[in-house]
Protein backbone atom coordinates (compact mmCIF):
# COMPACT_ATOMS: atom_id res chain seq x y z
CA UNK A 1 0.00 0.00 0.00
CA UNK A 2 2.39 1.83 0.46
CA UNK A 3 4.58 1.47 -2.25
CA UNK A 4 1.35 2.38 -4.26
CA UNK A 5 0.92 5.45 -2.67
CA UNK A 6 4.57 6.35 -3.59
CA UNK A 7 3.88 6.12 -6.99
CA UNK A 8 0.26 8.22 -6.73
CA UNK A 9 2.49 11.31 -4.90
CA UNK A 10 5.13 10.92 -7.92
CA UNK A 11 2.16 11.33 -10.52
CA UNK A 12 0.78 13.98 -8.89
CA UNK A 13 3.91 16.11 -8.88
CA UNK A 14 4.15 15.70 -12.77
CA UNK A 15 3.39 18.96 -14.12
CA UNK A 16 3.47 17.56 -17.79
CA UNK A 17 0.20 15.86 -17.66
CA UNK A 18 -3.02 16.65 -17.70
CA UNK A 19 -4.99 16.41 -14.69
CA UNK A 20 -7.34 13.85 -16.32
CA UNK A 21 -4.34 11.73 -17.21
CA UNK A 22 -3.68 12.19 -13.52
CA UNK A 23 -6.66 11.00 -11.97
CA UNK A 24 -6.50 7.87 -14.25
CA UNK A 25 -3.44 6.75 -12.97
CA UNK A 26 -3.93 8.17 -9.33
CA UNK A 27 -7.66 7.35 -8.30
CA UNK A 28 -7.24 3.37 -8.92
CA UNK A 29 -3.70 3.21 -6.83
CA UNK A 30 -5.53 4.96 -4.07
CA UNK A 31 -8.29 2.78 -4.03
CA UNK A 32 -5.98 -0.51 -4.65
CA UNK A 33 -3.97 0.70 -1.41
CA UNK A 34 -7.37 1.42 0.59
CA UNK A 35 -7.86 -2.53 -0.68
CA UNK A 36 -4.88 -3.43 0.99
CA UNK A 37 -5.04 -1.15 3.93
CA UNK A 38 -8.14 0.20 4.63
CA UNK A 39 -7.14 2.02 7.96
CA UNK A 40 -4.26 3.67 5.92
CA UNK A 41 -4.42 7.65 5.94
CA UNK A 42 -2.67 8.45 2.94
CA UNK A 43 -5.38 6.59 0.22
CA UNK A 44 -8.20 8.83 1.75
CA UNK A 45 -6.30 11.91 1.73
CA UNK A 46 -5.30 11.26 -1.87
CA UNK A 47 -8.65 10.45 -3.43
CA UNK A 48 -10.17 13.79 -1.24
CA UNK A 49 -7.44 15.99 -3.15
CA UNK A 50 -8.78 14.07 -6.71
CA UNK A 51 -12.14 15.32 -5.57
CA UNK A 52 -10.94 18.67 -6.60
CA UNK A 53 -9.56 17.96 -10.13
CA UNK A 54 -12.38 16.35 -11.27
CA UNK A 55 -13.93 17.56 -14.22
CA UNK A 56 -16.14 21.01 -13.00
CA UNK A 57 -18.35 21.91 -16.69
CA UNK A 58 -21.62 21.25 -14.22
CA UNK A 59 -21.33 23.27 -11.26
CA UNK A 60 -23.95 20.40 -9.11
CA UNK A 61 -21.28 18.09 -9.91
CA UNK A 62 -18.50 20.15 -8.91
CA UNK A 63 -19.89 21.16 -5.60
CA UNK A 64 -20.93 17.16 -5.23
CA UNK A 65 -17.19 16.26 -5.51
CA UNK A 66 -16.42 18.96 -2.75
CA UNK A 67 -18.47 17.27 -0.62
CA UNK A 68 -17.07 13.40 -0.97
CA UNK A 69 -13.58 15.01 -1.04
CA UNK A 70 -14.14 16.37 2.77
CA UNK A 71 -15.84 12.87 3.56
CA UNK A 72 -12.46 11.36 2.18
CA UNK A 73 -10.53 14.16 4.11
CA UNK A 74 -11.85 13.22 7.49
CA UNK A 75 -12.06 9.63 6.87
CA UNK A 76 -8.11 9.89 6.45
CA UNK A 77 -8.17 12.26 10.00
CA UNK A 78 -9.71 9.82 11.58
CA UNK A 79 -7.07 7.06 11.17
CA UNK A 80 -4.60 9.86 11.05
CA UNK A 81 -5.49 12.76 13.15
CA UNK A 82 -2.64 14.44 12.32
CA UNK A 83 -2.32 13.80 8.94
CA UNK A 84 -1.54 17.30 7.13
CA UNK A 85 -2.86 16.82 3.37
CA UNK A 86 -6.07 15.66 5.05
CA UNK A 87 -6.25 18.31 7.82
CA UNK A 88 -5.24 20.82 4.77
CA UNK A 89 -8.15 19.43 2.56
CA UNK A 90 -10.87 19.95 5.48
CA UNK A 91 -10.02 23.86 5.11
CA UNK A 92 -9.50 24.13 1.85
CA UNK A 93 -11.96 22.25 -0.28
CA UNK A 94 -15.39 24.15 2.06
CA UNK A 95 -13.29 27.67 1.49
CA UNK A 96 -13.43 26.85 -2.25
CA UNK A 97 -17.08 25.18 -2.35
CA UNK A 98 -18.26 28.40 -0.66
CA UNK A 99 -16.28 30.50 -2.97
CA UNK A 100 -18.02 28.29 -5.92
CA UNK A 101 -21.25 28.86 -4.62
CA UNK A 102 -20.92 32.68 -4.28
CA UNK A 103 -22.98 32.76 -1.06
CA UNK A 104 -20.39 33.60 1.82
CA UNK A 105 -20.98 32.97 5.36
CA UNK A 106 -19.09 34.86 7.36
CA UNK A 107 -19.83 32.15 10.21
CA UNK A 108 -18.04 29.82 8.64
CA UNK A 109 -15.81 32.17 7.77
CA UNK A 110 -14.42 32.56 10.97
CA UNK A 111 -15.04 28.70 11.91
CA UNK A 112 -12.64 28.30 8.86
CA UNK A 113 -9.83 31.06 9.74
CA UNK A 114 -9.69 29.38 13.67
CA UNK A 115 -9.10 26.09 12.67
CA UNK A 116 -6.08 27.57 10.10
CA UNK A 117 -5.02 29.07 13.07
CA UNK A 118 -5.19 25.61 14.44
CA UNK A 119 -3.71 24.04 11.56
CA UNK A 120 -0.45 26.48 11.60
CA UNK A 121 0.01 25.80 15.24
CA UNK A 122 0.41 22.24 14.80
CA UNK A 123 3.03 22.50 11.76
CA UNK A 124 4.65 25.79 12.68
CA UNK A 125 7.37 25.17 10.47
CA UNK A 126 5.79 23.36 7.43
CA UNK A 127 6.20 24.64 3.94
CA UNK A 128 2.90 22.89 3.00
CA UNK A 129 0.94 24.42 6.04
CA UNK A 130 2.16 27.84 5.49
CA UNK A 131 1.49 27.80 1.97
CA UNK A 132 -2.22 26.24 2.45
CA UNK A 133 -2.31 28.97 4.68
CA UNK A 134 -1.46 31.59 1.89
CA UNK A 135 -3.97 30.30 -0.58
CA UNK A 136 -6.55 30.47 2.34
CA UNK A 137 -5.99 34.56 2.86
CA UNK A 138 -5.94 34.75 -0.82
CA UNK A 139 -9.00 32.98 -1.55
CA UNK A 140 -10.60 35.29 1.72
CA UNK A 141 -9.18 38.38 -0.22
CA UNK A 142 -11.43 37.46 -2.84
CA UNK A 143 -14.62 36.83 -0.91
CA UNK A 144 -14.17 39.77 1.13
CA UNK A 145 -12.17 42.02 -1.01
CA UNK A 146 -10.05 43.03 2.11
CA UNK A 147 -6.51 44.14 0.58
CA UNK A 148 -4.76 43.66 3.98
CA UNK A 149 -5.14 39.81 3.01
CA UNK A 150 -3.08 40.00 0.51
CA UNK A 151 -0.31 41.16 2.21
CA UNK A 152 -1.24 37.97 4.97
CA UNK A 153 -0.80 35.63 2.08
CA UNK A 154 2.26 36.91 0.44
CA UNK A 155 4.01 36.87 3.92
CA UNK A 156 2.89 33.18 4.51
CA UNK A 157 3.66 31.96 1.17
CA UNK A 158 7.21 33.94 1.14
CA UNK A 159 8.03 32.15 4.81
CA UNK A 160 6.94 28.81 3.09
CA UNK A 161 9.43 29.92 0.09
CA UNK A 162 12.04 30.52 2.19
CA UNK A 163 12.28 26.75 4.46
CA UNK A 164 12.23 25.43 1.09
CA UNK A 165 14.87 27.58 -0.72
CA UNK A 166 17.19 26.60 2.53
CA UNK A 167 16.31 22.71 2.33
CA UNK A 168 16.24 22.23 -1.12
CA UNK A 169 18.76 19.43 -1.52
CA UNK A 170 16.84 17.73 0.93
CA UNK A 171 13.40 17.55 -0.55
CA UNK A 172 11.47 14.30 -0.50
CA UNK A 173 8.44 14.53 0.98
CA UNK A 174 5.75 14.97 -1.30
CA UNK A 175 3.90 17.67 0.27
CA UNK A 176 7.18 20.20 -0.20
CA UNK A 177 6.29 19.64 -3.92
CA UNK A 178 2.78 20.56 -3.58
CA UNK A 179 4.58 23.84 -1.73
CA UNK A 180 6.82 24.84 -4.31
CA UNK A 181 4.00 24.43 -7.07
CA UNK A 182 1.51 26.21 -4.76
CA UNK A 183 4.40 28.95 -4.16
CA UNK A 184 5.27 29.80 -7.73
CA UNK A 185 1.65 29.49 -8.77
CA UNK A 186 0.79 32.52 -6.19
CA UNK A 187 3.50 34.60 -5.37
CA UNK A 188 4.33 36.36 -9.40
CA UNK A 189 0.60 36.79 -9.01
CA UNK A 190 0.84 38.59 -5.74
CA UNK A 191 3.41 40.59 -6.45
CA UNK A 192 2.28 41.31 -9.74
CA UNK A 193 -1.34 42.42 -8.01
CA UNK A 194 -0.06 44.27 -5.43
CA UNK A 195 2.57 46.19 -7.72
CA UNK A 196 -0.46 47.76 -9.50
CA UNK A 197 0.19 44.89 -12.21
CA UNK A 198 3.75 45.93 -12.89
CA UNK A 199 5.12 42.40 -13.91
CA UNK A 200 8.90 42.53 -12.71
CA UNK A 201 9.34 41.55 -9.37
CA UNK A 202 7.29 38.51 -9.98
CA UNK A 203 9.38 37.79 -12.94
CA UNK A 204 12.18 38.60 -10.76
CA UNK A 205 10.96 36.09 -8.19
CA UNK A 206 10.75 33.32 -10.99
CA UNK A 207 14.01 34.28 -12.63
CA UNK A 208 16.34 34.18 -8.82
CA UNK A 209 14.07 30.69 -7.69
CA UNK A 210 14.00 28.74 -11.18
CA UNK A 211 16.74 25.92 -9.94
CA UNK A 212 14.06 25.06 -7.04
CA UNK A 213 11.12 23.90 -10.03
CA UNK A 214 13.24 21.53 -12.42
CA UNK A 215 16.38 19.57 -11.11
CA UNK A 216 17.94 20.54 -14.15
CA UNK A 217 17.80 24.01 -13.34
CA UNK A 218 15.63 25.19 -16.08
CA UNK A 219 12.14 24.86 -17.14
CA UNK A 220 12.16 21.67 -18.92
CA UNK A 221 9.89 20.22 -16.25
CA UNK A 222 6.82 22.87 -16.53
CA UNK A 223 3.42 22.18 -18.13
CA UNK A 224 3.13 23.90 -21.11
CA UNK A 225 0.76 26.17 -20.14
CA UNK A 226 2.86 27.63 -17.81
CA UNK A 227 5.11 28.13 -20.40
CA UNK A 228 2.76 30.11 -22.52
CA UNK A 229 2.02 32.40 -19.65
CA UNK A 230 6.31 33.16 -18.16
CA UNK A 231 7.13 33.61 -21.58
CA UNK A 232 4.51 36.06 -22.44
CA UNK A 233 5.38 38.00 -19.17
CA UNK A 234 9.18 37.89 -20.01
CA UNK A 235 8.32 39.19 -23.53
CA UNK A 236 6.57 42.14 -21.72
CA UNK A 237 8.95 43.54 -19.73
CA UNK A 238 11.66 43.02 -22.61
CA UNK A 239 13.37 39.85 -20.98
CA UNK A 240 13.81 38.48 -23.92
CA UNK A 241 16.33 35.78 -22.85
CA UNK A 242 14.23 34.28 -20.37
CA UNK A 243 11.21 34.74 -22.62
CA UNK A 244 13.28 32.49 -25.35
CA UNK A 245 14.65 29.86 -23.09
CA UNK A 246 11.17 29.47 -22.84
CA UNK A 247 9.60 29.65 -25.92
CA UNK A 248 12.32 26.93 -27.04
CA UNK A 249 10.83 24.08 -24.67
CA UNK A 250 6.97 24.91 -25.86
CA UNK A 251 8.75 24.69 -29.44
CA UNK A 252 10.10 21.15 -28.73
CA UNK A 253 7.30 20.14 -27.50
CA UNK A 254 5.37 17.36 -29.83
CA UNK A 255 2.02 16.46 -30.52
CA UNK A 256 2.02 13.59 -28.33
CA UNK A 257 3.31 15.85 -25.69
CA UNK A 258 0.62 18.61 -26.17
CA UNK A 259 -1.98 15.50 -26.38
CA UNK A 260 -1.02 14.71 -23.01
CA UNK A 261 -0.84 17.69 -21.34
CA UNK A 262 -4.60 18.38 -22.91
CA UNK A 263 -2.72 21.55 -24.15
CA UNK A 264 -4.03 24.42 -26.51
CA UNK A 265 -3.08 23.23 -29.86
CA UNK A 266 -2.22 26.97 -30.69
CA UNK A 267 0.88 27.01 -28.15
CA UNK A 268 3.46 26.22 -30.82
CA UNK A 269 2.10 28.55 -33.01
CA UNK A 270 2.32 31.39 -30.37
CA UNK A 271 5.99 30.00 -29.64
CA UNK A 272 7.29 30.44 -33.31
CA UNK A 273 5.19 33.99 -33.55
CA UNK A 274 6.89 35.24 -30.00
CA UNK A 275 10.41 33.92 -30.77
CA UNK A 276 10.22 35.41 -34.68
CA UNK A 277 9.71 38.92 -32.83
CA UNK A 278 12.21 37.91 -30.56
CA UNK A 279 14.85 37.14 -33.15
CA UNK A 280 13.94 39.88 -35.29
CA UNK A 281 14.33 42.30 -31.82
CA UNK A 282 17.74 40.79 -31.59
CA UNK A 283 18.40 41.90 -35.03
CA UNK A 284 18.47 37.59 -36.48
CA UNK A 285 16.13 38.71 -39.34
CA UNK A 286 16.98 35.56 -41.47
CA UNK A 287 16.13 33.32 -38.16
CA UNK A 288 13.49 35.51 -37.32
CA UNK A 289 12.04 34.74 -41.00
CA UNK A 290 12.73 30.97 -40.47
CA UNK A 291 10.12 30.91 -37.25
CA UNK A 292 7.56 32.94 -38.81
CA UNK A 293 7.32 30.72 -41.47
CA UNK A 294 6.92 27.75 -39.57
CA UNK A 295 4.39 28.81 -37.70
CA UNK A 296 2.30 29.75 -41.08
CA UNK A 297 3.26 25.98 -42.27
CA UNK A 298 0.85 24.91 -39.33
CA UNK A 299 -2.04 28.19 -39.92
CA UNK A 300 -2.21 26.97 -43.56
CA UNK A 301 -2.98 23.39 -42.48
CA UNK A 302 -6.26 25.20 -40.66
CA UNK A 303 -9.66 25.99 -41.56
CA UNK A 304 -10.50 29.76 -41.38
CA UNK A 305 -7.29 30.98 -39.23
CA UNK A 306 -6.56 33.89 -41.62
CA UNK A 307 -5.57 36.25 -39.21
CA UNK A 308 -3.03 34.45 -37.77
CA UNK A 309 -1.93 33.95 -41.43
CA UNK A 310 -2.40 37.47 -41.82
CA UNK A 311 0.43 38.24 -39.53
CA UNK A 312 2.82 35.85 -40.43
CA UNK A 313 3.04 37.39 -43.42
CA UNK A 314 2.99 40.73 -42.71
CA UNK A 315 6.20 39.74 -40.00
CA UNK A 316 7.66 37.75 -42.86
CA UNK A 317 7.40 40.87 -45.61
CA UNK A 318 8.58 42.88 -42.97
CA UNK A 319 12.02 41.14 -42.13
CA UNK A 320 13.24 41.00 -45.47
CA UNK A 321 12.60 44.64 -45.90
CA UNK A 322 14.82 44.64 -43.03
CA UNK A 323 17.62 42.87 -44.77
CA UNK A 324 16.90 44.59 -48.49
CA UNK A 325 15.15 41.93 -50.65
CA UNK A 326 12.57 43.81 -51.64
CA UNK A 327 10.70 41.62 -53.82
CA UNK A 328 10.18 38.96 -51.29
CA UNK A 329 9.02 41.68 -48.94
CA UNK A 330 6.50 43.08 -51.74
CA UNK A 331 5.65 39.41 -52.79
CA UNK A 332 4.75 38.07 -49.02
CA UNK A 333 2.46 41.80 -48.45
CA UNK A 334 0.49 40.75 -51.90
CA UNK A 335 -0.66 37.60 -50.09
CA UNK A 336 -0.85 39.40 -46.39
CA UNK A 337 -3.70 42.38 -48.47
CA UNK A 338 -4.98 38.58 -49.93
CA UNK A 339 -5.61 37.33 -46.27
CA UNK A 340 -6.63 40.45 -45.12
CA UNK A 341 -10.10 40.08 -47.17
CA UNK A 342 -10.95 37.14 -45.38
CA UNK A 343 -10.60 38.07 -41.94
CA UNK A 344 -13.65 38.60 -39.53
CA UNK A 345 -15.02 42.31 -40.27
CA UNK A 346 -15.28 42.67 -35.94
CA UNK A 347 -11.83 42.78 -35.23
CA UNK A 348 -12.01 46.23 -35.41
CA UNK A 349 -8.32 46.90 -34.20
CA UNK A 350 -7.15 45.14 -37.73
CA UNK A 351 -7.45 48.45 -40.01
CA UNK A 352 -4.76 49.62 -38.56
CA UNK A 353 -2.58 46.71 -39.49
CA UNK A 354 -3.89 46.82 -43.23
CA UNK A 355 -3.17 50.56 -43.32
CA UNK A 356 0.35 49.12 -42.08
CA UNK A 357 0.43 46.67 -44.82
CA UNK A 358 0.21 49.14 -47.67
CA UNK A 359 2.17 51.45 -46.21
CA UNK A 360 5.23 48.76 -46.15
CA UNK A 361 4.38 47.86 -49.35
CA UNK A 362 4.73 51.28 -50.69
CA UNK A 363 8.34 51.82 -49.25
CA UNK A 364 8.96 48.34 -51.15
Amino acid sequence: AYNLIQQAYEVLKDDRISDERILQKVIPLAEQAISLDSTYADPWAILALSNVMKDDSVTVELLKNFDEGILHAEKALLYDPNHELAMASTLILPLIKMEIKGNIDLFSLRKIAIQMDQFIGKFPDSPFALSVSGVYYLKRNQMLKNAADLELALDKLLKSHNILKHSLYKISDPLQSFAIDVNFRYIPHLYITLDDHDLKRGLKFIKDNKKMLCSDGTYECMGVSTLERWEEWFYEIHDYDEAFELVQLTMKRTGEDLDIEDANPDVKVIAYWRAGMILMKWGQYDKAITNFQKGLEIENKKVNSPWWQFLFLQRISFNYYLINDYINSSNYLLRAQDVWTQTPDDMTHKYNDLIGTYCLYGFT
